[in-house]
């Protein structure tokens, strides 16, 4: 399976920059996370768990980051709020409702 860019995150990030996008999130499954935004890069370990189902995670992820950066949390914040609940969400059985509030 090949990933989304050819090289690395930080290259496809940068190329999406160069493109016009002023904010754009990279993960990897249990990989490391790259983001841009704010002017600035941000790389992220995920945590590691023991996953029981992947289903959501990624709708999780990006769901959790979006809403908190909407409401004007910080890039580094955000990516660790969404990890949280990626985290959350790889540890359950099957689809979640709801990862609270």
């Amino acid at each position: 399976m090949h990933a989304l860019w050819d090289d690395d995150a930080r290259g496809f990030c940068e190329r999406a920059i160069s493109g016009g996008t002023d904010q754009i999130v990279v993960t990897a499954g249990a990989g490391p996370i790259t983001a841009f935004a704010d002017g600035r890069f941000v790389n992220l370990a995920a945590t590691p768990v023991d996953v029981i189902d992947t289903t959501g995670a990624g709708d999780a992820f990006f769901g959790s980051y979006l809403g908190l950066r909407l409401n004007g949390t910080a890039t580094t914040d955000a990516l660790h709020g969404a990890v949280d609940a990626a985290t959350t969400v790889v540890q359950t059985r099957g689809a979640l409702t709801h990862l609270g509030s």
